[in-house]
């Protein structure tokens, strides 16, 4: 399946077979994070798009198809903005003469995502409709595998204080919340709270995992491929946590829901999770993440290790702005990028970029989370403007540095 008109054909029969008038594909992964894996990238492979943020509706009807963003192909899709209600007004539009139903992937969205459009769309002839499995996967023949990176100890030294302090902490605010537990559904999450690092994004060091934690302080379960556990990672977590193959996610919330009340986020939790709970006839708290307002209060040594990590940033920067400065040939954008990267690769702490590196020259500084490709990158020469808004992971911290810079 090569181009996008087949794409389109092959995923409308399978709504025609769900009796769908419309699809989401949706940018966001089942984590809800900025970044997603290959394997995720739904929206790129139907669309071209490759933006952060973004959503596809397609419909039965070739004729009403919107893709919400940029790097589309014209005679297939149209594009709105999804900060002007967007997607709402053109669903709106649908459903003022015949009923409409809106197909989607539970494991994609949230609930408070699909509550906000019912909302909107009260008074039009929408409705929603989970779909198990997602319909993109169906067709999507070389799609990638799951990522599969190794979990990484992270050093306590740096962090201050050990995972099992943190779990303690978090079961004494389950107990205040009136739950007998907490669902953690983001990965940076739950890298945080046992002080791990992972493999499985890029820009992101965490990995792919689910945790619930119990109020009484008891062993927590960590639902993550096993492939992703080496002796060592076990050996660390000890008897504070049992590793759990993630398809018995499902069936061990449904059963601790039944116990007492589950915690967890509607602004993160899939709402196919909180389906399976309802329909096990479970109990939910509905509360933050637990670990959020802990995460952003920074210990002693946290704060001394993100110092660091910008010291060591520093360095690569002022080693980058002197080439800028002395160098005869600067090439184009995406030699800047690469130029940066090598520098920062100098220092042993250094793990990787921290989002893909924006470099503008003149015209392009002005477009928002530009990203120059090979075909495309102005060379950069004087006479003009650079902006290189850019940031890099290492073993202390993260940085995220603009300049804007007359070459």
């Amino acid at each position: 399946m090569k181009d996008t008109a087949e794409k389109l054909e092959a995923l409308r029969a399978l709504m025609w077979k769900h009796n769908l008038s419309v699809y989401l594909v949706s940018r966001a992964d089942e984590y809800q994070g900025e970044f997603v894996a290959p394997y995720a990238e739904r929206l790129k492979w139907l669309t071209g798009f490759t933006g952060s943020a973004g959503i596809a509706i397609v419909t039965v009807d070739a004729r009403y198809t919107i893709q919400l963003g940029m790097q589309v192909e014209a005679p297939h899709f149209e594009t709105g903005d999804t900060a002007q209600d967007g997607l709402t007004k053109w669903l709106k539009t649908l459903g003022v003469e015949e009923e409409v139903v809106v197909g989607y992937d539970p494991m994609l969205f949230t609930l408070a995502q699909i509550a906000m459009l019912e909302e909107k769309l009260e008074d039009a002839k929408v409705s929603f409709q989970a779909i198990e499995g997602n319909l993109i996967d169906e067709i999507w023949e070389d799609q990638a595998q799951v990522p599969k990176g190794a979990v990484e100890i992270f050093d306590e030294k740096i962090v201050g204080v050990s995972f099992a302090q943190k779990i303690s902490d978090i079961a004494a605010h389950i107990n205040e919340q009136g739950a007998g537990s907490a669902f953690i559904t983001m990965p940076d999450s739950v890298c945080w709270l046992l002080n791990i690092r992972g493999a499985d994004l890029d820009y992101t060091p965490v990995t792919l995992a689910r945790l619930l934690v119990f109020a009484n302080g008891g062993l927590s379960l960590l639902f993550i491929d096993e492939d992703k556990v080496s002796p060592s990672l076990r050996h660390y977590l000890g008897d504070a946590v049992e590793i759990v193959p993630p398809d018995m996610l499902p069936e061990m919330l449904i059963k601790t829901a039944k116990k007492s009340p589950v915690m967890l986020d509607e602004n993160t939790t899939p709402i196919a999770y909180i389906q399976a709970i309802e329909e096990g006839e479970g109990q939910i708290v509905k509360a933050d993440d637990p670990c959020w307002l802990p995460r952003a209060q920074k210990t002693s040594s946290e704060i001394e290790a993100i110092r660091r990590a910008h010291i060591i940033d520093a360095l690569a920067w002022v080693k980058f702005l002197h080439w800028l400065k002395t160098s005869d040939a600067l090439g184009n954008e995406v030699d800047i990028a690469n130029k940066l990267h090598e520098l920062r690769t100098q220092h042993e702490a250094y793990r990787g970029l921290s989002f893909p590196t924006i470099a503008g020259f003149a015209d392009h500084g002005a477009i928002i989370h530009y990203r120059a490709e090979k075909s495309g990158a102005a060379d950069v020469c004087k006479g003009n403007m650079l902006l290189v808004d850019s940031g890099g992971q290492y073993l202390d911290g993260t940085t995220d540095i603009t300049r804007t810079i007359a070459i």
